[in-house]
């Protein structure tokens, strides 16, 4: 299940809010102001009300082509760019057996918290709108993992999509 926000729609009070993914959405709208998307230089790791470690951060490759507008990009252009992992968190890292930084989104195995947290990234790219999701994956041993997860657009210029900061926060449940 995921949801994205529209305009208008209340955001959640931080003060009320137990739900972390929730907390993160106030936080980048309060960045975001009375611009369709906030500026990444203004964020800040150190001020989230969410682990830093349960995070990552994608930088979105500029449209490709003279003209090309902020509007959806899909996963890879004729120029073979795509989203690239410029941070990992260690709790969203650790199922990937290697190393994200620097990859495409792609990289990321599906099968995984991280891979399950960028299902809908397209969707954010075309919608440049906050999406919040949840759902259930197996583990390695089959234990389920119940996870929420979010995905915050962010572009230099208000309009255009150029990062994206993600969270997951998740419980495992144990197969009996």
């Amino acid at each position: 299940m995921s949801t994205t926000a529209r305009p208008g729609e209340t955001e959640p009070s931080i003060a009320n809010e137990r739900r972390r993914v929730r907390r993160l959405w106030y936080f980048w709208a309060q960045l975001r102001r009375d611009r369709a998307l906030p500026a990444f230089f203004e964020f800040d790791p150190h001020r989230l009300p969410v682990a830093w470690s349960a995070c990552f951060v994608l930088t979105v490759a500029p449209p490709a082509g003279p003209g090309a507008s902020g509007g959806a990009r899909p996963e890879a252009d004729s120029a073979g760019s795509a989203p690239v992992f410029d941070y990992v968190g260690p709790e969203l890292a650790d199922a990937n057996d290697a190393d994200l930084v620097g990859r495409p989104a792609s990289a990321a195995r599906p099968d995984t918290l991280l891979g399950a947290a960028i299902h809908s990234l397209d969707t954010l790219l075309a919608r440049r709108e906050p999406i919040v999701a949840e759902g259930e994956i197996a583990d390695r041993d089959g234990d389920a993992i119940l996870y929420r997860s979010i995905l915050l657009p962010f572009g230099a210029d208000g309009k255009t999509v150029d990062r994206v900061l993600g969270a997951a926060t998740f419980r495992t449940r144990r197969k009996p």
